[in-house]
């Protein structure tokens, strides 16, 4: 029931616009989307791309409305399985800025090209924050939103790559929203926590004494049986305790901290260069080990957040040095000897592997390689 409630609460948004949050043009452009099923990602956009362009100028006038207005996610809690309609709407949103960016090329207009992309950008890069799935929601609009570009570098004048680059310097450089997906993952831990284990005693027996009186019927079709009867046991000896259950709560609260901040190490590239967190292993013989491990961020949800957000990263920095390097050969008649000139620092670095991304001159063309 809590979870259908958050979907009504979410789905029965209707921000009134003019707003000085970006995230209502950005729902509202969404549902205000006409059709969509005929995206091809070809270039040129294809007849029924670009009559859908048309049939959805208004949608888009919304969406350009949130460019340079900041941005909030007007929701509390939402639940690790929790999924609405309009995420998929977000990210068809996003199709249609891509096939806007592709017929702006195909009609040679790369100044429109670059106005569309920046708004898809910034939209985005907004997404990438508050829950783990607004973060992936938000990466795959960036990848759709960058796909055109990426693919006609060549296309761009030396004023339009230098105008995209600076955006891209800009975003890097700047503090990014992801430490807020962290936060909310704790407190949702956090939250499981206090649900499962109450904090008042007297909760924790009326709530826990049935789910342990049915664990214990149904562990005769467990591998180990005795194994769990025996945790079983142990927890009720606990919760009979009010010092001993309190002691375990403060100890599972501790652990599922250290386990996120394994994960916001891992995002803050402590050392130079991109690390695989490593979450404290359990035994799971063990009371406190068999609990930990049903709070432990899974190995999906951390392969889904630290991983990624450097994988995301490195493709923007990848797509940074593409456009510097167009700008450098229009400006010099030739591409540089090394990508020194360009003058990067810390942005021409592969965090993967905390080099320089691999450069080199292959005639009059160039080969850049990095680790995804």
């Amino acid at each position: 029931m809590a979870k259908q409630a958050q979907y009504s609460k979410m789905s029965d948004y209707r921000p009134k616009l003019p707003s000085n949050n970006a995230y209502d043009y950005y729902i509202t452009a969404a549902r205000q989307l006409k059709g969509g099923e005929h995206f091809s990602n070809q270039q040129p956009p294809t007849p029924q791309e670009r009559r859908w362009i048309k049939a959805n100028q208004g949608a888009f006038n919304t969406l350009r409305g949130a460019l340079g207005k900041p941005y909030q996610f007007p929701f509390g809690a939402v639940g690790y399985e929790f999924y609405a309609d309009e995420y998929a709407l977000l990210r068809n949103l996003a199709r249609l800025v891509n096939t806007r960016i592709r017929w702006a090329i195909a009609t040679r207009d790369g100044m429109d090209a670059v106005h569309d992309w920046r708004v898809g950008f910034q939209m985005a890069r907004h997404l990438q924050g508050d829950t783990t799935l607004n973060y992936l929601v938000g990466v795959a609009v960036e990848r759709t939103i960058h796909a055109p570009i990426l693919r006609s570098v060549d296309f761009f004048s030396a004023h339009e790559c230098r105008e995209m680059a600076q955006t891209l310097i800009q975003s890097e450089r700047s503090r990014d929203r992801f430490a807020t997906v962290i936060e909310w993952g704790l407190k949702a831990a956090l939250r499981e926590l206090d649900r499962l284990l109450p904090e008042r005693i007297d909760e924790a027996r009326a709530a826990i004494e049935p789910l342990l009186s049915k664990a214990a019927a149904d562990a005769e079709g467990e591998e180990d049986p005795l194994k769990v009867k025996r945790l079983l046991e142990e927890f009720r000896q606990v919760i009979n305790q009010p010092s001993a259950y309190q002691r375990l709560r403060a100890e599972m609260r501790r652990a599922i901290a250290q386990d996120w901040q394994a994960i916001a190490d891992a995002v803050s590239l402590h050392g130079g260069r991109y690390r695989e967190p490593k979450l404290k292993e359990y035994d799971s013989d063990t009371l406190f080990g068999a609990l930990a491990s049903l709070f432990q961020p899974i190995g999906m949800v951390v392969g889904m957040l630290a991983r990624p957000y450097w994988e995301q990263r490195t493709r923007r920095r990848v797509m940074l040095v593409h456009l510097q390097l167009r700008e450098y050969r229009l400006r010099e008649g030739r591409y540089p000897d090394s990508l020194e000139p360009l003058n990067l620092q810390e942005l021409a670095i592969d965090p993967f592997t905390g080099q320089p991304f691999v450069y080199r001159l292959i005639g009059e063309r160039y080969q850049l390689e990095s680790s995804v």
